[in-house]
């Protein structure tokens, strides 16, 4: 049995022969040469080879080696790797029939390659004795076993032709007929074969028949086009590239290669052929149509490499300046002064510096900007392109300062709300053209005023800012068919429609103008209904996207209503009602109208859990009532009817679940939590202010029917994610905690919920660990907390897709300790999940587990500055005098461990998203 190119690996440490250790079997064999081998079958699909070895030099721990290597490939799946060989065609006698056959067998050919799972074992020989060699037996792995004998799988015959036997026992005359693989009658008088891209595409055959031959009497000659179709597999080609090149396009320099992904020389592959073509008749005056042919399929052997694709690779691409292609084009600065442009330049690209919360949100910022909008007003430029990145300055300011409850000075509110309004009145922001800038500024314009709407200035101008709102819902009607379909104008919308969400929540002082501006208001939110934006032409075709946002500010003004005029709430409710039932009947989307049936579906949706709920009424007005007819009552207990109780800390709430399945999240779960209160040592005892006592899980069948049902049926939380955990306030008596997830439909027939023990870990951290709610302390200290947390304690060792993110770095690109402990959620996904897993690791097998507990304490007092001074001062000694032993932890145990067990089926299976 040969088994060329399989080495054995031993590795003598330094000095090793000056002890007695015995020498660690590993990678590398460059002390002995290989003396003979010898092969045994030790069951079915079992085959074991000893290796025989000698020392070849002065340095070899071991004057002899004998490695016993076992390949067990009984899970192979022999049929893939089988292939037909058939014999010379044979004839035989059956009931009167002379049948002519084929027969084959489908055979395994010697030397085949078949995969197996092998481990080492053996024994070293040293002054006269045999030891066992340390390290050995080997883990199993991967490997493949060269066949010593070819293994017939079985046997089967193809039936070629037949005839019946006359009286004399012979066959009677039969008309000769071509058939693609039987040209035993037939020779070749010309051959002309056609490539394209490297492969044979067709072969023309011009033939005639052998004189005396059955077809001869049929025909004099045959022309036959033979056709292959090649089936290629992708996954085993190669990639070929020339050198770089560069070229220069505009002001861009580009460094490119060609490159082409091919399948080399000596790749087994499968063509299916066909043959078309002509016979001429003997006795005849024209050609004829060979009859209709099968098509068949044969494997061959490349004798030359084929190019699949050719594609030019991008590896670099840089501005005149030398700024990389990448960055985003800056507007052009000219009319403003240098420190608009300097922010405007701050508020580009991702990240932009305006969103760091030490930037700077301060008064003289603000007063530049509302500067530099007015400047750009007084050129006719609303929708320059630096007037959204001055808007973007806006809201950055906004979310910093709203977050620390800081108000912004008068003079500054004062001219930033002068600016704005300037904007919104600018007879140019509404064009003879609704350009994408247009749509870009409207909505940077809306999220702008958002977070001021508590500023004194804005109040005492909403009603002429209402009016501007109104005026731009007006544009966006008139030129529906210009920006339907364009994703700047859907940002925008969206974004303009925000402005009654936010302005909503100031009742009190905006109630006059709400009352003034009514008419008007409602009138062009109905005309945007009824327009053709309401069926969003999106990427995957029409949806409600716009329409649905029409609702929801209709809810709005209906709440605004309720609260500053409630005697007038039922009447004005049944006017917003009568336009919502125009809008759905004029686009079709009542039950039985002209739109698909998933738009009707969603539209039911929309109606039934989302505009009739937040109008004071439930799912039932689809059944009585004006509404009657044009929903379907959505109820929780009929999308999620299966409820069970794991324990009192946790519920179970599904669409569709075994008992078996319940109860095995059940015990998964209840297992986890006693591994965090163990790792934690919180002593099952709660933070103080947590009134959490039980976990509701709610599971939907399948991502789709999360992004469908999850939204609808709580209160609009955010589906566009892998599932989330929903706190709430832990203080507030009442208040239920829930942790949305979906069963992982791709897993399937396999059961799993996707995310599960992740989300679980945010709970118990959130429970146990973590006063008060989420955000309560600064995300950008906590976060690598809680989401390296999460899912240290979900994965443990194997975190297989984080392990691989951070396996993927070299040295030089590796965060700092520093970065990751002060990383917040816009770092990206790489950073908050798979890096913060590695500090929590660094902590745990490193002997810092003090100091792990001892953050998790200080989290847990009620007082958040002194929480907040214990917890940074451990973050601050961890960088301190430690940053470079985590790094060397890096490089010398984790990734070297991760590359040792990567493949073992524990890390591969696991597989769970954040």
């Amino acid at each position: 049995m040969n088994h060329q190119g399989i080495r054995l690996l031993l590795l003598a440490a330094p000095g090793l022969l000056a002890t007695s250790a015995l020498a660690n079997y590993s990678a590398d064999w460059q002390h002995y040469r290989l003396n003979g081998e010898s092969s045994r079958q030790l069951g079915d699909r079992v085959t074991e080879v000893t290796y025989e070895l000698s020392a070849s030099d002065a340095g070899a721990p071991y004057q002899q080696l004998r490695v016993y290597r076992r390949f067990d490939w009984q899970s192979t799946n022999l049929d893939a790797l089988a292939e037909q060989q058939c014999g010379e065609p044979q004839l035989k006698v059956e009931q009167g029939w002379q049948i002519r056959y084929l027969s084959c067998e489908q055979v395994v050919p010697v030397g085949k390659a078949v995969p197996a799972s092998s481990y080492d074992f053996g024994y070293g020989l040293r002054q006269g004795r045999w030891e066992p060699l340390a390290g050995t037996p080997t883990a199993p792995r991967q490997d493949t076993l060269p066949l010593a004998e070819r293994l017939v799988l079985g046997h089967s015959e193809r039936e070629l032709d037949r005839c019946e036997l006359n009286a004399e026992g012979r066959c009677a005359e039969q008309a000769w007929q071509y058939r693609p693989q039987d040209w035993q009658q037939l020779s070749v008088l010309e051959e002309t074969p056609n490539e394209r891209d490297g492969r044979l595409e067709q072969i023309f055959f011009r033939l005639q028949p052998v004189t005396g031959s059955q077809a001869a009497s049929q025909v004099r000659e045959l022309h036959v086009w033979r056709q292959y179709s090649w089936l290629l597999d992708e996954a085993k080609t190669q990639q070929e590239c020339d050198e770089p090149q560069t070229r220069q396009e505009g002001n861009k320099i580009i460094s490119f290669r060609m490159c082409r992904q091919t399948l080399p020389a000596g790749s087994e592959v499968q063509v299916v052929l066909k043959d078309t073509g002509y016979q001429y008749p003997v006795g005849g005056s024209e050609w004829q149509a060979l009859p209709e042919t099968s098509e068949w399929q044969e494997s061959r052997v490349l004798n030359r490499p084929i190019i699949l694709a050719n594609k030019e690779e991008l590896l670099d691409c840089r501005r005149s300046d030398g700024r990389a292609c990448s960055e985003p084009d800056l507007p052009d600065t000219d009319l403003l002064d240098a420190e608009a442009a300097k922010i405007v330049q701050d508020a580009s690209g991702q990240p932009a510096p305006v969103w760091q919360e030490n930037y700077g949100h301060d008064d003289h910022k603000l007063l530049v900007v509302s500067r530099g909008i007015q400047r750009l007003l007084a050129a006719n430029q609303p929708a320059h392109p630096a007037m959204k990145q001055l808007l973007e300055y806006v809201r950055a300011h906004n979310y910093y300062n709203y977050g620390k409850h800081q108000e912004d000075g008068p003079a500054a509110a004062e001219a930033l709300a002068e600016a704005l309004t300037a904007l919104g009145a600018h007879p140019l922001l509404y064009p003879e053209q609704a350009t994408d800038e247009v749509g870009a500024v409207i909505g940077a314009w809306s999220i702008a005023l958002h977070g001021q709407f508590r500023s004194p200035a804005v109040q005492s101008r909403f009603g002429t800012l209402l009016g501007q709102f109104n005026q731009m819902l007006a544009y966006s009607t008139q030129h529906a068919s210009e920006i339907n379909g364009r994703h700047p104008w859907a940002t925008g919308l969206f974004d303009l429609l925000n402005f009654i969400d936010f302005a909503s929540d100031y009742a009190t002082p905006f109630a006059a103008d709400f009352r003034q501006q009514d008419d008007e208001l409602r009138k062009q939110l109905h005309a945007l209904g009824m327009s053709e934006l309401a069926l969003w032409q999106g990427r995957d075709g029409a949806d409600l996207f716009l329409l649905n946002n029409v609702l929801d500010a209709y809810t709005r003004l209906y709440r605004v209503a309720r609260y500053t005029r409630p005697d007038e709430a039922e009447g004005y409710r049944k006017q917003l009602d009568d336009s919502v039932i125009a809008q759905i009947r004029h686009h079709g989307l009542i039950p039985g109208g002209a739109q698909s049936q998933t738009l009707l579906d969603d539209m039911s949706l929309t109606l039934s859990t989302y505009y009739l709920t937040y109008t004071d009424r439930t799912s039932e007005a689809c059944i009585s009532g004006d509404f009657a007819g044009l929903c379907t009552p959505i109820r929780m207990e009929d999308v999620l009817p299966f409820e069970h109780t794991c324990s009192p800390t946790l519920r179970l709430r599904a669409q569709e679940l075994t008992m078996s399945q319940a109860e095995g999240i059940c015990r998964e779960l209840g297992a986890e939590e006693q591994q965090f209160h163990r790792q934690m040592e919180t002593g099952g005892q709660p933070v103080a202010d947590d009134l959490n006592e039980a976990l509701e899980l709610v599971i939907f069948d399948s991502s789709a029917d999360w992004k469908r049902y999850g939204s609808a049926l709580f209160g609009g939380v955010s589906t566009d994610n892998g599932g989330i955990y929903i706190e709430g306030d832990p203080a507030r008596p009442g208040n239920q905690a829930r942790f949305f997830a979906y069963e992982a439909e791709w897993k399937r027939p396999a059961f799993q919920v996707w995310n599960l023990r992740h989300e679980y870990v945010h709970y118990l951290d959130g429970r146990f660990n973590q006063y008060g709610s989420f955000g309560h302390y600064p995300l950008n200290r906590t976060t690598w907390w809680s989401e390296g947390l999460a899912e240290f304690i979900a994965h443990g060792q194997c975190f297989a897709r984080g392990m691989d993110n951070v396996s993927a770095h070299p040295a030089n690109e590796r965060p700092s300790l520093a970065e990751i402990l002060h990383l917040d959620y816009d770092k990206g996904g790489e950073m908050v999940y798979s890096w913060s897993y590695t500090v929590h690791r660094f902590l745990n097998e490193t002997g810092r587990g003090g100091s792990w507990l001892a953050m998790a304490q200080a989290l847990r007092g009620p007082d958040q500055e002194q929480a907040m001074s214990a917890f940074e001062a451990e973050l601050d000694q961890l960088i301190a005098s430690d940053s470079e032993a985590y790094q060397e932890w890096l490089a010398a145990e984790l990734l070297p461990w991760w590359e040792a067990n990567k493949d073992s089926d524990a890390c591969k299976g696991n597989d769970s998203s954040h």
